[in-house]
């Protein structure tokens, strides 16, 4: 598998948050629409058996990549500085390769700090282009991204990285999350081209949430969060909600007992869907190598 970087200029507010799963979800529904169900079948086949044709990561600041979740004993940060060290979200390929971790930095420096606004709107009845009986507005919650780049692990023998950049845009296109048939989450896809990301040692940082059940590493340090999926486009009615994925927060930090060449880690999810058993998630996130972490 190669990895690949796309660089992204939004367009528009998001009202869903980019994450890596998420939008690996949305490039499915464009490879079905584009080339056609049994085109996505054939590449989704043996995804659950630990052969991904794509893995896609987080939103990344331009230059930059995520801090390891690691406790401060490891991390050799001063615990007495938690909410400080909190802030210090992002660090550069050099810094993580060295395991320098006190260079980490806040959103304000890597210029990625995507902002929260709240957006007024009013119900219309189009028979009568009026509101209703009183004037009711309400709030919908925006986010504005600056841009930011994407990794993208494609495997070349069953998907082309000009059919991946291709698919990303028309994602772009179409508009990512909630709310893209009223102009959200619209992007573009600047530049997409070859990456070069340390994928072999012991211990590894995820770029994306991940599934860590079953994986054979023997020390993992993540956070966790639960992904409550849905289903989208045609099939998210009358009931778009897919069953609950445990996973793990980007930047999950796995402990291998040997050395080897790991360029993504997790597995994929399946059986969350009645309406569609088909349907899987991805519980896999592209790795990077960082130096051993030592107690």
């Amino acid at each position: 598998m190669k990895c690949y970087k796309a660089h992204i200029v939004p367009g528009s507010a998001f009202i869903t948050v980019m994450k890596g799963d998420t939008l690996f979800g949305q490039m499915c529904w464009a490879i079905a629409y584009r080339d056609g169900d049994m085109v996505l079948r054939a590449l989704l086949e043996g995804y659950t058996e630990n052969s991904p044709f794509l893995v896609v990561s987080d939103p990344m600041a331009p230059g930059f990549l995520p801090k390891p979740t690691l406790p401060a004993v490891l991390s050799g940060e001063d615990p007495e500085l938690k909410k400080l060290n909190r802030k210090k979200i992002w660090m550069s390929l050099d810094a993580l390769r060295r395991g320098d971790y006190l260079e980490a930095v806040t959103a304000k420096t890597a210029k990625f700090e995507p902002r929260e606004e709240l957006s007024v709107h009013n119900a219309v009845n189009y028979k009568t282009s009026r509101t209703g009986d009183g004037f009711d507005p309400f709030g919908v919650e925006e986010i504005r991204y600056t841009p930011f780049e994407i990794y993208l692990l494609i495997d070349e023998e069953r998907w082309s990285p000009e059919s991946c950049r291709d698919t990303l845009r028309a994602v772009g296109e179409a508009g990512y999350g909630k709310k893209a048939t009223t102009g959200r989450g619209r992007f573009d896809v600047v530049s997409f081209e070859e990456a070069e990301l340390p994928c072999e040692g012991r211990d590894f940082m995820a770029l994306a949430p991940m599934v860590v059940e079953g994986c054979d590493a023997v020390e993992i340090f993540y956070d966790t969060f639960v992904r409550f999926g849905k289903h989208g486009a045609d099939d998210a009615r009358p009931n778009p909600f897919k069953k609950p994925v445990l996973m793990a927060q980007t930047g999950a930090v796995l402990r291998f007992e040997s050395d080897a060449k790991r360029p993504f880690a997790g597995k994929g999810v399946g059986g969350i869907s009645s309406k569609r058993p088909e349907t899987v998630h991805q519980g896999y996130a592209i790795t990077v190598a960082i130096p051993e972490v030592r107690k």
